[in-house]
């Protein structure tokens, strides 16, 4: 698995955590961002949520050439029986990501094996693109003096 900041010249570094397996049998790791501007900047609560069919982010699960599946924190994925599609929902409760210089914040991702009927993990190479929105300001109730935005790939490489 790989992670890059796509564009130049960005205020952060990005870094993947360990992949481990939790006790439902999906793969977890986390995608750690560090800010590495000068000032205080709030980060967006980006869920990392998605289906990916052979190496693009898709909408439907029509696509029988490889399917992967991820949902950040808040977010499942289910199987909708009637459509024969994969759902995501999300709860609404993001969160304030206040880092200073040097601060890290670590965006957690599941990759489900199953989702209902459908094996969703399989081989092939996926990738996924996530953009964060960043601000520059004091604290939580300060006006931003300065705001941008950054892309995350993950590459991922599925055997």
């Amino acid at each position: 698995m790989q992670v890059e900041v796509v564009d130049q010249d960005s205020p952060v570094s990005a870094e993947v955590t360990s992949v481990s397996e939790n006790e439902r049998g999906d793969f977890e790791h986390g995608v750690r961002v560090t800010w590495r501007g000068a000032q205080t900047a709030r980060l967006d609560d980006t869920r990392f949520t998605g289906e990916m069919i052979t190496g693009r982010l898709s909408s439907t699960s029509t696509n029988d050439t490889g399917k992967m599946i991820m949902v950040g924190r808040g977010c499942d994925a289910s199987w909708d029986a009637e459509s024969e599609l994969i759902s995501f929902a999300c709860t609404a409760d993001l969160q304030l990501i206040l880092l200073e210089p040097g601060q890290s914040h670590d965006y957690p991702v599941r990759i489900p094996k199953k989702i209902g009927p459908l094996v969703v993990l399989e081989p092939g190479t996926y990738v996924f693109d996530q953009t964060i929105h960043w601000w520059l300001q004091e604290g939580i109730d300060a006006q931003p003096t300065a705001e941008g935005e950054f892309t995350i790939r993950l590459r991922y490489e599925v055997q």
